[in-house]
């Protein structure tokens, strides 16, 4: 899958829990700076996804390995 897995699974409220496991991880992170933007920012060393996003898709990964393919 890809991100555009991701976005269907938001805008069909699809796992949830993965998702709330996986931001979980992103809050405080340099990368994510999930408290105020929730985008995974590339001049941090991330990929550019909005979070709520790519979270829910089971096989995307963090960029710098926080968390991965369930």
């Amino acid at each position: 899958m890809s991100i555009i897995g991701g976005f269907t699974s938001l805008l069909l409220g699809r796992n949830d829990a993965i998702a709330k496991a996986r931001r979980a991880k992103c809050k405080g992170c340099f990368v994510s700076d999930y408290g105020a933007s929730k985008w995974c920012k590339v001049r941090n060393g991330g990929c550019g996804c909005l979070l709520s996003a790519k979270t829910r898709d089971k096989d995307e990964e963090c960029p710098i390995g926080k968390w991965g393919k369930v």
